[in-house]
């Protein structure tokens, strides 16, 4: 599956059993780029940053249509039907949940400075400024006007 969908990692989750995962993916093909993480927070606060993804319109399930059977209901079902607190551990969402944190995370060298100038440049844009030439930057000082009736 790895190589049908041209992977770039897998992410295990290490808590329940998962560098026994690791150990045997590795001893079925050595170098497989793996990268596990230890959930250190509840499913819920690490379900938020996914969840604004969905409300931003910037996720969408999609099957193709020549596959018959809906493969992602049972996941669709854990998501409708998950309540936090609950004793059932929701495989496919938290496998969900780790997919969208990895593809979200911002790419490697895109540090502050290039995030703030995008950001910046998006203002400049939703004002109508062609040129990154203007100042996004407000006047601090400015004389207030004395009103004579104060």
């Amino acid at each position: 599956m790895f190589d049908k969908h041209e992977a770039d990692v897998i992410v295990i989750e290490t808590n329940q059993g998962g560098e026994l995962l690791s150990n045997l993916l590795n001893s079925v093909r050595q170098g497989l780029p793996i990268q596990t993480q230890h959930a250190k927070r509840g499913k819920m606060l690490r379900a938020e940053g996914p969840a604004a993804l969905y409300e931003q319109g910037k996720v969408a399930h999609v099957s193709p249509p020549e596959l018959r059977e809906e493969p992602l209901a049972a996941l669709e079902e854990e998501m409708c039907s998950w309540t936090p607190g609950s004793s059932d551990s929701p495989d496919r969402l938290d496998a969900l949940v780790y997919a969208l944190l990895e593809l979200s995370a911002p790419l490697p060298g895109a540090g502050l400075l290039e995030f703030y100038k995008l950001e910046a440049a998006k203002v400049l844009a939703a004002k109508g400024c062609a040129s990154g030439r203007q100042s996004l930057v407000a006047p601090t000082w400015r004389k207030r006007q004395v009103d004579p009736e104060e």
